[in-house]
């Protein structure tokens, strides 16, 4: 009896050994780096009542259109006006008294009608509501707010940070270069991970000159400006520039007229 316990005393022994062993082992080892499966791009189409068709990506519960918008019409069939002007009456400086319009940056329907990156919309055609396909909306910064979180949550961010998010929504291509680090125009191969291809549109702003407004475009290149709405309706502009690597909300714009994208209903 007394060799049965010593014989399983030692059994006891070497096993506590070995899985003392084994644990210290484990300890030395590296913890593996959570993996984050991200959702595979879903990706469709939508057409707007000028036949004009986009392409659109899923991003999270969003459905985004990949292109800016470039309809000539309302979506209930109307056509929205055309704004050719280049002067502004100084008596009305305020961009909320200007008609409901779209334009063609430098006025060049020729380059642009037909370009990739769309058509330019005032503050008071966004308003009509009737702007984006049926069933679509013009972005609002709940939106925006929206898809920049779950990029963030993701690890969309380039560079490591919540707020570096901009390469991501930044298109590989057209973007003027820049030396900035994690900018969008430093290594444009880098951009784009979210699909959603934003393009340096530029817009239409006036400035004072001679105590006369002028129109004029500016920043195709540099940067992008699109309408946005906030809960209260009030109208801000979502940009980025291809120095910057974080988006940014403003209110007090002198832009006369942006580039618009559309998120399904």
């Amino acid at each position: 009896m007394k060799k049965l316990n010593l014989s399983f005393a030692l059994v006891l022994f070497v096993a506590g050994v070995l899985f003392t062993s084994c644990s210290e082992d484990k300890k030395d080892e590296p913890m593996p780096e959570p993996i984050l499966t991200l959702p595979s791009p879903v990706y469709g189409t939508v057409t707007d009542v000028d036949g004009n068709t986009y392409p659109t990506i899923t991003i999270g519960t969003q459905v985004w259109m990949a292109e800016n918008l470039k309809t000539t019409k309302y979506n209930d069939g109307t056509a929205i006006l055309l704004d050719t002007t280049t002067v502004k009456d100084p008596s009305n400086s305020s961009v909320l008294g200007d008609p409901a319009a779209y334009c063609w940056y430098n006025n060049d329907s020729i380059t642009y009608s037909n370009s990739k990156y769309g058509a330019l919309y005032n503050f008071n055609a966004e308003k009509t509501g009737k702007l984006a396909p049926i069933g679509w909306h013009v972005s609002t910064s709940e939106d925006w707010d929206e898809l920049e979180d779950y990029l963030e949550l993701y690890g969309y961010s380039f560079s490591f940070s919540n707020y570096n998010i901009a390469k991501a929504l930044a298109a590989s291509t057209d973007w003027n270069l820049s030396t900035e680090a994690f900018s969008i125009g430093n290594d444009l191969s880098t951009n784009n991970s979210s699909g959603l291809n934003l393009l340096p549109a530029g817009y239409k702003a006036y400035s004072l000159s001679s105590s006369s407004f002028f129109y004029e475009f500016a920043n195709v290149g540099n940067s992008t400006e699109l309408i946005t709405t906030d809960s209260d309706s009030s109208i801000i502009a979502s940009s980025i520039g291809f120095s910057t690597d974080y988006t940014d909300d403003n209110s007090d714009w002198i832009v006369v007229a942006f580039s618009v994208r559309c998120v399904k209903d």
